[in-house]
């Protein structure tokens, strides 16, 4: 397995954990709280690290990066309003056929996966839309979140406290089509920002934050969503915290994994964060898989594996 598959599974796992320590927390704490510390404490870190790092400054990387943040943070803010007017089992598979848009731009760019990577591809993202499809019709799926990697927990809190507004149940299907084409050009788009960073790779990760940080920022202001943003006790600030230093690890993995290997391999091995967060589910909190979904995990796992021969 090259460093590039084993940095694209640690964005996944990475990413996955944080969802689902995010969701447990959540019961405890507003959305926005977990939001706000969480990006707090990764933000802090990331400037630690970028300082510790060396790296000079990447001007275009970071540009790179910031678009692909603004794109993301407008993919996942789609997604959660598509799920509220619609089915959530079709709104997810739609939004879960996004990986597909690198995986094609990669080959399409003369990118040439194995035969058995190939298969492994397709075979991955069926597993996805079979996860997908696995929530109960509607009833929300838990396990069930934007298929890319989020490049920041206020952006879901935001996009979650905003789905709660109505409006025509018809918009669901193109929106989930936006959400899509959103997720699968965030990926192309930090692929690119890698590609013209040179020395200064982590400069695209901070992009990435600040673009989605201050596109939410200006949506919830614009839409006047106000939330307590309070811990409460302070012992809930150390695994507030963990969660924002999750995220940043699995945003730094996916950018070193971008860098380092073939977009269409990567975009589909980062895209599992939601298998991360069932299986969780399962074994942590005891939450029953139904077939379909045991099936979309059992065929993501061997598409691993045949991505990785």
């Amino acid at each position: 397995m090259t460093l590039a598959a084993v940095l694209a599974l640690l964005t996944s796992g990475l990413f996955g954990t944080s969802d689902f320590l995010a969701g447990a927390l959540s019961r405890r704490l507003p959305a926005a709280a977990v939001a706000l510390w969480g990006q707090l404490a990764g933000g802090a870190v990331l400037l630690v690290v970028v300082v510790l790092s060396g790296q000079g400054f990447s001007p275009s990387g970071a540009a790179w990066g910031a678009v692909a943040g603004i794109v993301a943070a407008a993919g996942i803010l789609v997604f959660y309003r598509a799920m509220s007017l619609g089915s959530t089992s079709i709104v997810a598979s739609i939004a879960a056929g996004g990986v597909a848009l690198p995986v094609i731009w990669g080959i399409v760019g003369g990118e040439t996966p194995s035969p058995a990577g190939i298969v492994g591809i397709f075979v991955v993202v069926v597993g996805l839309a079979l996860l997908s499809l696995a929530g109960s019709p509607g009833k929300r799926n838990p396990a069930v979140g934007p298929p890319c990697p989020p490049p920041t927990p206020r952006v879901r809190a935001v996009a979650r406290i905003a789905a709660d507004a109505r409006g025509p149940s018809q918009l669901s299907v193109p929106l989930a089509l936006l959400a899509a084409a959103c997720f699968g050009a965030f990926f192309i788009l930090v692929d690119r920002g890698t590609a013209v960073a040179g020395d200064g790779v982590l400069w695209v990760s901070v992009g990435v934050q600040v673009g989605a940080v201050l596109t939410t920022a200006e949506f919830a202001a614009f839409s006047g969503l106000r939330a307590a943003v309070g811990v409460g006790s302070p012992g809930l600030l150390l695994p507030v915290a963990s969660i924002g230093l999750l995220e940043l690890g699995a945003g730094i993995a996916l950018t070193y994994a971008t860098a380092l290997g073939q977009l269409s391999v990567v975009s589909v091995l980062a895209s599992l964060s939601a298998l991360v967060t069932a299986v969780l589910a399962r074994f942590l909190l005891a939450e029953r898989l139904s077939r379909l979904g045991v099936a979309g995990v059992a065929l993501s796992l061997v598409g691993v594996v045949l991505i990785s021969v």
